[in-house]
């Protein structure tokens, strides 16, 4: 595929591993909307770096665990852009046992944003088809795959079962598509977010 001016949405793409995300994008010459939910402060300073490299870029505050967020969105993109070609599914949070959530509340915190937003992002997406080599990538982690190698996979259980479904889900939709979207998944180890000094601490 070649990247040059292709349109990207990259959800929570403006911090961590997944802003470098959005700005190997944008060197790559890709116009990118990065999206967060609610840290205005950092996005402010992703702007900051991401305009030193590009000017077609988008960020846009937007609860993409909700469907109507999604569409909104998608939106937003074609009205600027003119359409998307690359979709990465990558909005996740990590809730253990010691949050103070109750279950119920906990459970469905993780499933919406890290499993339910992808469901929608990737429906809409699906709507939108209309030429082949399309992309979608799909953040998952190795958490899920390898949980027992460090001590705080008892307490995070619905985090590990939502990544869990997004790569059965991954593998769904690649089959679905027939190969006219490509669909993958990645899945990401030992890397620095805000988890990173509880993952240390109970290692």
């Amino acid at each position: 595929m070649e990247l040059k001016n292709k349109v990207a949405i990259v959800t929570w793409g403006t911090k961590w591993i997944w802003e470098a995300i959005s700005i190997e994008f944008a060197k790559a010459g890709i116009k990118v909307c990065s999206t967060y939910v609610s840290d205005d402060k950092n996005a402010k300073r992703f702007e900051d770096e991401i305009k030193k490299i590009s000017s077609d870029y988008m960020i846009m505050k937007s609860d993409i665990s909700n469907i109507d967020d999604i569409g909104k969105l998608f939106e937003d993109v074609i009205d600027k852009f003119g359409w998307v070609d690359i979709l990465v599914n990558n909005a996740g949070i990590f809730l253990t046992k010691d949050d103070i959530l109750k279950t119920d509340k906990r459970c469905k915190k993780v499933f919406e944003t890290n499993f339910f937003s992808c469901v929608y992002a990737t429906e809409k997406f699906g709507e939108l088809f209309k030429w082949d080599l399309w992309k979608i990538i799909n953040i998952s982690s190795m958490a899920w795959i390898n949980p027992f190698s460090y001590t705080w996979w008892i307490r995070a259980p619905e985090y590990n079962c939502s990544k869990a479904s997004m790569d059965l889900y991954t593998k769904i939709m690649a089959k679905t598509f027939n190969w006219k979207i490509l669909v993958n998944w990645i899945a990401p180890w030992s890397t620095e977010t805000s988890i990173w000094p509880l993952l240390q601490k109970t290692s």
